[in-house]
C-alpha cells in the first residue's frame, strides 16, 4: 500500500504537467511566428516591388514622350525631370537610354534601324545602325503601329519612332535587413523597353545625333 501511495506521489506532478494549459498559446505563437513574419515581409515586398515596376515604366514612358515632341537640345533636363516621376524608386540605379529610329522596307521587308542614341549614363548598348527586328527583347519586331507611313517613289518608309529602354536595381528592403550578416544578395534587375511615336511633323533629332537617312543605310 505505501509503495502505490508512493508511486502516486511521484506520478501526480507527471499527471498535472500533462493536463496543464497554462502557456500552450504562447508556445503555439513562438511557433506560427515566423511563417507569420515570412508572409507579412513577403507582402510588403511584393507590393513595393509592383510599384518599382510601375514608376520605372512610367519613368520610360516620361523620358520617350519629352522626347518625341520635339529636337531636344540637351538630354539632360528630360532625365532629370524622369528621375521626379520614378521615386521612390532609387533612380541612381536607373540605367536609359533613348534611341531614335527609323522605318524601311527592304526586299518586301520591314526593317526598324537606330538613327541615334542617348543614355543617361554617357554610353549604351544600342548602336547606331543596330536593327530592332532582331532584338528579342522587344518582342522580335517593332509595332506594326509604326509600318504605315509610306512615301511613294522610295524604298523609305519614311517613319520615325522613339525606343526607351531602362533598368534599374530593387533591392527588398525589409529582406535586405534581415539578411544583412549572412552576405545574400537578394537586389533584382527590372526592365523596361517602350516605342513611342513622335509627335511632331518635323523628324526627333537627338543631340550630337543625326537625322534618319531617306534610304536604309548599308
Amino acid at each position: 500500500m505505501t509503495r502505490i501511495v508512493r508511486i502516486r506521489r511521484i506520478l501526480r506532478p507527471c499527471t498535472a504537467l500533462a493536463r496543464a494549459r497554462g502557456g500552450a498559446i504562447a508556445v503555439e505563437f513562438a511557433l506560427l511566428l515566423p511563417f507569420m513574419l515570412a508572409i507579412y515581409i513577403g507582402l510588403a515586398e511584393v507590393g513595393r516591388g509592383i510599384q518599382a515596376k510601375r514608376s520605372l515604366a512610367q519613368y520610360a514612358r516620361t523620358i520617350a514622350d519629352l522626347t518625341g515632341r520635339g529636337s531636344p537640345p540637351d538630354m539632360r533636363p528630360i532625365y532629370e525631370a524622369a528621375n521626379l516621376v520614378a521615386r521612390p524608386f532609387d533612380s541612381a540605379s536607373i540605367v536609359a537610354q533613348i534611341s531614335t529610329i527609323g522605318v524601311y522596307k527592304k526586299d518586301n521587308a520591314y526593317v526598324a534601324m537606330v538613327c541615334a542614341t542617348s543614355s543617361n549614363k554617357g554610353t549604351g548598348t544600342r548602336k547606331v545602325k543596330d536593327i530592332i527586328a532582331a532584338d528579342k527583347s522587344h518582342g522580335n519586331t517593332f509595332p506594326d503601329t509604326f509600318k504605315e507611313k509610306f512615301i511613294s517613289g522610295t524604298a523609305a518608309l519614311q517613319n520615325r519612332y522613339i525606343l526607351a529602354e531602362v533598368s534599374g536595381d530593387f533591392t527588398p528592403m525589409l529582406a535586405t535587413t534581415l539578411l544583412r550578416f549572412t552576405g545574400v544578395s537578394l537586389t533584382s534587375k527590372f526592365q523596361e523597353v517602350i516605342a513611342w511615336p513622335q509627335r511632331t511633323e518635323d523628324e526627333v533629332i537627338l543631340p550630337q545625333g543625326a537625322a534618319c537617312q531617306a534610304e536604309i543605310p548599308t
